[in-house]
């Protein structure tokens, strides 16, 4: 875990008992506030430097939600990390559409809580670098979209991604064509092998995925609340964060040439999965032939090793053999010794044999070996 010790917690619930809890965890691992109340914490906020608000969903008086689109109106505001034992979409979509950073579901492991408000720290730091970055990356989409075509963006869109071969590389694309109409997204790309998921400032938020994974499982092809317009198509799932209410022209008409994009985004989604796909299972084949033929060469070189032996065994048994027959041929020691350098030389052009076939085989290993690095 990061050293954040000198970041401020502020612990909101009108339960002391459940809020001495998360203080004591909390405690040993960074400067920790408490507050009973969503009024008692707005005036913290005021006075200290929080860094995070821990904040309870169900409280008298202002509750969690309101507490936290207040929050989120000072200037500079804490990350809301908010705590709540309901799971269900539409409390995840309210916390998100109120500003929350994150959603702790009731009952909860220290472990997870802990490693929460450690991962909203450090996205909080990322994010406070990239911020200039958004906002010129932002100017430079305006421009562009104010010198191109809506339509045009489509086309541009499309037509790079038949360039594309991978999913980083088309997650990019998407929330480059996407920040060119003026809009912020996030994009969730799927294949068999992973769920990928995209920020245009470059870090996604843990709510956001939450979201995306959910919307992803309902049918409608749009779901809109707010400025947040949800498209999924296939594979993808897009989150527009903040598309123009009052202007309901422009909502229209980009709706319609995002649902064409995404549309394209999808078939190239469902092609690059495809391709990861043929990619893992050329690699199996060629890693089970790869094991097949290690195995046959094993027992290649084993039976020739163990024939070797057994040929070396049975020519020094024939010699013994002859050299114990001589006594009773009658064999001259000439006729003898020529008899035993005939079966010398046998057996030297034998073992020569058996050498050049185990070179042979080291050879098809090393075949073998290359073959192995054909594996893509």
């Amino acid at each position: 875990m990061t050293d954040f010790k000198d970041k401020t917690i502020l612990v909101v619930d009108d339960s002391p008992a459940d809020l001495q809890i998360s203080i004591n965890v909390i405690k040993d691992h960074y400067k920790v506030l408490g507050a009973k109340s969503g009024e008692q914490a707005l005036q913290i906020i005021t006075k200290a430097n929080v860094d995070i608000v821990l904040l309870d969903v169900n409280m008298p008086g202002i509750g969690g939600y309101e507490t936290c689109e207040k929050i989120k109106a000072i200037e500079n505001p804490p990350a809301v990390i908010f705590v709540s034992a309901n799971d269900t979409t539409e409390e995840i979509t309210k916390a998100y559409d109120v500003g929350g950073d994150d959603y702790l579901v009731k009952p909860y492991s220290t472990a997870i809580l802990l490693n929460k408000v450690d991962a909203t720290l450090k996205l909080t730091e990322r994010v406070g670098k990239l911020v200039n970055n958004a906002e010129q990356a932002s100017s430079v989409a305006m421009s562009a979209m104010n010198s191109s075509g809506d339509l045009g963006i489509v086309v541009d869109t499309l037509r790079s991604s038949f360039k594309i071969s991978t999913i980083d590389q088309l997650g990019a694309l998407v929330l480059h064509g996407v920040g060119e109409y003026g809009l912020d997204c996030s994009v969730q790309l799927r294949t068999p092998y992973s769920t990928n998921n995209y920020n245009a400032n470059g870090e996604i938020s843990p709510l956001e995925i939450q979201l995306l994974n959910r919307i992803s499982d309902i049918k409608e092809r749009f779901f809109d609340k707010g400025t947040r317009l949800f498209i999924n198509e296939g594979m993808v799932s897009l989150l527009i964060k903040n598309m123009p209410a009052d202007d309901v022209d422009f909502w229209g008409r980009i709706k319609d040439y995002l649902a064409i994009m995404i549309e394209g985004i999808n078939e190239k989604c469902l092609a690059v999965g495809k391709a990861l796909q043929v990619k893992k299972e050329l690699n199996d084949t060629i890693a089970k032939l790869i094991n097949e033929a290690e195995m046959s060469l094993t027992y290649v070189l084993d039976t020739q090793k163990n024939l070797s032996q057994e040929n070396i065994r049975v020519l020094t048994k024939l010699e013994e053999d002859m050299q114990t027959s001589f006594l009773s041929m009658g064999l001259s020691e000439l006729q003898e010794n020529e008899i035993l350098s005939l079966l010398g030389a046998a057996e030297t052009e034998s073992e020569e044999l058996f050498e050049k076939s185990t070179s042979v085989s080291l050879e098809l290993k090393n075949f073998v070996t290359k073959f192995n690095e054909l594996k893509v």
